[in-house]
């Protein structure tokens, strides 16, 4: 389907707004999820340009929006699942100094204690915790497998991922650990299939 048509350009236009008001998601972080410079994406949200179908592609894909919605829909945006935490999260830095702190606090060390636990000085846990610095992927990495708290949960907030981390450590005990391997791939597989099931009942 063409998305040259005045109709459809409308609907669009109007769709990819309404997914933007209701993850509360700015241009620029749009812009960059998508890899498309915030000027371009900017003319797709005020509606002097039209969005072209492999952004199209990439803005459904990345935000988990059902794609004939966003081209036909007008009602309520359709979502396919849960965009991951960290496309629309607001920054990094917002609330994970408070989750630094509070991972150090129940550990009771000091910020010299913390940071030699992660390779950082006490100046650096200082300005992360007071937010004046940004917690870095690779510091939220060191903390994980430190502390046993999820990365994702520490850089953006993500509850889900606070606990029982899938962290390196885990993986290389995983690696290790054929037979449990095994167990949790059958699991899983058997898992999706019982959900596939129920989908499929319901039709």
């Amino acid at each position: 389907m063409s998305l040259k048509t005045e109709k459809l350009s409308d609907n669009v236009y109007n769709n990819i707004i309404a997914v933007k008001n209701i993850l509360k998601l700015s241009v620029r972080r749009i812009a960059s999820a998508t890899n498309k410079a915030s000027s371009m994406v900017g003319c797709y949200f005020n509606g002097t340009k039209n969005p072209p179908k492999d952004w199209i592609d990439k803005f459904c894909d990345i935000y988990c929006i059902d794609k004939d919605w966003l081209i036909n829909g007008t009602d309520e945006p359709v979502f396919t699942g849960k965009p991951d935490i960290s496309v629309i999260s607001k920054s990094s830095s917002d609330g994970a100094g408070m989750r630094v702190r509070q991972v150090r606090k129940k550990a009771g060390l000091s910020q010299t204690e913390f940071g030699e636990k992660i390779g950082l000085s006490q100046t650096g846990i200082y300005a992360i915790e007071r937010g004046t610095t940004n917690l870095t992927s690779f510091s939220a990495a060191k903390i994980e497998e430190q502390f046993n708290v999820g990365a994702d949960w520490l850089m953006y907030g993500d509850e889900e991922k606070k606990d029982f981390p899938v962290s390196k450590k885990l993986i290389d005990w995983l690696w290790e650990n054929e037979d449990v391997r095994k167990t949790l791939w059958e699991r899983m597989i058997k898992t999706g299939h019982e959900i596939l099931i129920s989908l499929n009942a319901h039709e």
